[in-house]
């Protein structure tokens, strides 16, 4: 088969695989999903919208009539199913994103987030202390202080003025 528009097949096979495919699955990580048995279905969602488009540009590049089955010609131009292609891609950019430090990254935030929510559904934060109790925590903590950093201001205490405190 030749193209027809003047391009020997892997001249045109490069233009497509170079430009065309990574066009038409542009940020397939964030819209695809993989089928769960590839063998079994057929392409779904946006990727059954693809084929179309795959169908037709192979058929420009091979130069192949519209009889020919796609098969024939995704076979004929070393191309792999639409489907397929995007199932890797997505494959590739899990990979990617595993080995990075950013999924460490995302999974804290999203755990970050479902604590949030979870604490606005009805389960209860630990309660901070009223104003006045902090208040006071803080006046004990301040006496600690003085008493611990200033030792010698200290008066001995007699046993009159314990009683008379108490």
């Amino acid at each position: 088969m030749s193209s027809t528009w003047e391009a020997s097949l892997p001249q045109a096979r490069q233009v497509y695989s170079s430009v065309v495919r990574p066009a038409l699955v542009y940020r397939a990580a964030i819209w695809h999903t993989p089928a769960k048995d590839p063998r079994k279905a057929k392409a779904k969602g946006l990727a059954a919208k693809l084929q179309p488009i795959q169908n037709k540009c192979l058929r420009i590049v091979t130069g192949a009539y519209r009889a020919t089955p796609t098969q024939s010609l995704e076979t004929e131009a070393y191309v792999p199913p639409i489907d397929l292609y995007l199932d890797s891609r997505l494959a590739a950019f899990q990979n990617r994103l595993t080995n990075s430090g950013v999924s460490q990254t995302i999974e804290k935030a999203c755990q970050t987030i479902q604590n949030r929510i979870k604490n606005r559904r009805g389960h209860k934060r630990a309660q901070e202390a009223s104003i006045g109790e902090q208040r006071q925590r803080w006046v004990e903590k301040q006496k600690e202080w003085i008493q611990q950093s200033h030792p010698t201001q200290q008066r001995p205490v007699s046993e009159k003025q314990k009683v008379l405190a108490a």
